[in-house]
């Protein structure tokens, strides 16, 4: 009986060593919630009458597009290519030919409250340019206690496009990417596409992911990194960032393109240097989108996911953007000869929790140490007729045997008589 005891018992260890865990899905209720970050971004992040370009670069901009199948790449030989074409650009620069946010985003409301939009967006460099985000500070993160599409963030947009510049965009619009504040979004990142000339809903649901640390793997056959522990210790360089898988890749990418190109990208958290508008076509734009078919070159990266993270789902719905009856109102506010123009360049955005419930998904271990003692117990019971207190009498036994022994040995030692010879002394 004792060897099927034995035999059972590696088994449970065995099973409990190769860390199983099962998910579990629940949903709660929430008085009050935190809204996710909201980042706009126009299909055209630069302003024509703000960068002011000459035919040059107009066609520079233009091989940075899609259309660089068509034109080619740039001919650096020829003499138009002045010399600011070889400087290495500035964020200072970026931010004075892009999209003016007071005048892309008209009005905007969040929960009732309407305010100038620059008070609840701030502008974000991204790799595609200039965007918006809402929501952007994870240290001080709107709540909201209301739900539905009359109440959240609500927004009339403006997209210019008689100002639209060459990018590597050809739709007109704008993206929305709705994200944890704690990460920054990138150019691949999940969005949802609102179009001018139409109201789209953006209904959202937020799913709360818990996975369990080392050793325990929650990815595949990765573990994630528990950025909630006493111990963690942050791997990024920028240590004033929270770690996110997303910043991770970012720095990773970034060094990477340093590596090939000498330079560094605009959005990049570093100082500088950064790219050349030279640099960029030739090599750094090419080194980037060649990461993103390089699964090799991601990899090595070596960025784990965090155990515990948010993310959103989002259901998108739309129609018409302005009656006949409104359609005509606004065109004679704006002394304009035709609703052509409007529906062009003004949409109408809401975003909004379709209802305060989250759903909950975490890991829990098949087996604990708390398992693995019942388990013994009830083995015990059933092939030995034994039980924990079994174990206990047993232990004293053994305990006292042992002593028992001991006292013999010493009391033994103690017995012994030493013969000593005792010799007259001479004279």
């Amino acid at each position: 009986m004792f060897g099927v005891l034995a035999y059972n018992l590696y088994k449970e260890l065995e099973i409990y060593y190769k860390r199983t865990t099962l998910t579990n899905v629940n949903v709660r209720g929430s008085k009050h919630e935190p809204f996710p970050a909201i980042t706009l971004c126009n299909f055209s992040p630069f302003n024509m009458t703000r960068l002011n370009p000459d035919s040059t670069m107009r066609s520079f901009f233009a091989k940075l597009s899609y259309l660089q199948a068509e034109g080619g790449k740039a001919n650096w030989s020829d003499p138009n290519f002045g010399p600011f074409y070889s400087q290495n650009l500035t964020k200072e620069w970026l931010m004075n030919i892009s999209v003016d946010l007071d005048v892309m985003l008209e009005t905007c409301k969040f929960d009732g409250v309407s305010k100038p939009c620059r008070h609840y967006f701030k502008p974000v460099i991204m790799d595609t340019g200039i965007c918006f985000t809402f929501n952007s500070d994870h240290q001080h993160t709107r709540k909201t206690k209301l739900w539905g599409a009359e109440a959240n963030l609500n927004m009339q947009i403006f997209l210019d496009q008689k100002n639209y510049m060459y990018s590597p965009n050809m739709e007109a619009g704008v993206k929305v990417i709705v994200h944890d504040p704690h990460i920054t979004p990138t150019a691949d990142s999940p969005s949802v596409l609102a179009a001018g000339g139409m109201t789209t809903h953006i209904g959202i649901r937020k799913t709360q992911y818990k996975f369990l640390p080392e050793p325990f793997i929650a990815f595949g056959d990765r573990p994630c990194i528990d950025t909630d522990a006493k111990g963690f210790v942050n791997p990024l360089e920028h240590k004033n960032d929270s770690y996110t898988f997303e910043k991770c890749m970012s720095e990773c990418r970034a060094k990477h393109l340093y590596r090939k190109c000498g330079c560094f990208g605009l959005s990049d958290s570093v100082s500088g240097p950064y790219c050349s508008l030279k640099l960029k076509e030739s090599c750094y734009l090419p080194e980037y989108y060649a990461i993103y078919l390089n699964q090799t070159i991601r990899e090595s990266c070596d960025c784990y996911m965090p155990c515990a993270f948010d993310m959103y789902t989002t259901k998108v719905s739309s129609t018409t953007y302005l009656s006949d009856l409104y359609l005509d109102y606004m065109k004679e506010k704006l002394n304009l000869n035709s609703t052509d123009y409007i529906r062009k360049n003004y949409l109408s955005l809401r975003v909004y929790y379709e209802d305060l419930l989250v759903q909950v998904i975490a890991q829990s271990p098949v087996y604990t140490p708390e398992t693995i003692l019942g388990s013994l117990g009830g083995h015990m019971g059933l092939w030995m007729g034994a039980s924990i207190l079994t174990i206990g009498e047993i232990g004293e036994f053994l305990i006292m045997v042992v002593l028992l022994l001991f006292r013999k040995l010493c009391g033994k030692s103690n017995n012994e008589v030493t013969k000593i010879d005792l010799k007259p002394a001479n004279g």
